[in-house]
């Protein structure tokens, strides 16, 4: 996926690639001075815009994690929590960040493993 991501004066185009699931990517990405003329580029290279995610975000940083508290436009809050690793150094890390939440009263139930650009899809085309 391609996306240019516009967090205030500031403009980053990056690249995901699910791992193992929505939430277990690779990401690339670097700074633009032109989040429009991107935009433009992008499209004209045959992308096309399948969604935009509007949210509020707050993050904080806690031992090896980031923890991000976000206010999603149409889905609600959301905690996220990451701890970027070396991709050869994956294992173990989603078991360690559920053993985190569930110190904090989270459960595995309580979850969301698809990301907010395919819960924003699936949300505008409803049946």
């Amino acid at each position: 996926m391609l996306r240019v991501r516009k967090v205030g004066d500031t403009a980053k185009l990056t690249y995901k690639e699910y791992v193992s699931n929505q939430l277990d990517c690779i990401e690339e990405g670097l700074a633009i001075a032109d989040a429009d003329t991107m935009r433009r580029i992008i499209e004209r290279l045959g992308f096309i815009e399948v969604i935009q995610v509007h949210k509020k975000r707050i993050t904080i940083k806690y031992k090896d994690y980031e923890i991000c508290f976000d206010i999603v436009d149409d889905l609600g809050a959301f905690i996220e929590v990451e701890k970027i690793v070396p991709d050869d150094e994956g294992d173990g890390v989603q078991d360690e960040l559920y053993e985190f939440l569930s110190e904090l009263g989270f459960t595995k139930e309580d979850r969301v493993t698809i990301g907010y650009d395919v819960l924003m899809f699936i949300l505008k085309h409803q049946s």
